[in-house]
């Protein structure tokens, strides 16, 4: 799968989910784009997924045309450590995400069968 970090995502945490294609908003040379041209961007460059803590992307933006499924990570302070111990659920849950799909995390992460 392949899956976008948004710019309020570290860079670094890219590492902790090994089993997929992991970009960065940076990497990309696209810092700064709104949300509906990322989003166009993403379906242009056939990403699957984004991670962000943007909880408002997903009301904003119609993510089944884009075909991007969205993980929202809530946690506050918003600090690498507690990040890097979501990790494991992030990567489940990209495992199972669907296009349109938005899945906010720690909250709704989805269980193995």
């Amino acid at each position: 799968m392949r899956v976008l970090l948004d710019e309020n995502i570290p860079h670094r945490f890219r590492r902790l989910l090994p089993s997929h294609e992991v970009f960065t908003i940076d990497y990309l040379g696209w810092k700064g784009k709104q949300n509906g041209e990322l989003m166009a961007a993403m379906k242009v460059e056939k990403f699957n997924a984004l991670v962000t803590y943007d909880r408002a992307l997903s009301s904003q933006q119609n993510l089944q045309a884009a075909g991007v499924g969205v993980i929202v990570v809530v946690i506050h302070p918003k600090q690498f450590q507690r990040l890097r111990e979501l990790a494991p659920d992030i990567q489940r849950t990209l495992d199972f995400l669907q296009p349109g799909q938005v899945v906010f995390i720690p909250a709704s992460a989805p269980k193995p069968r």
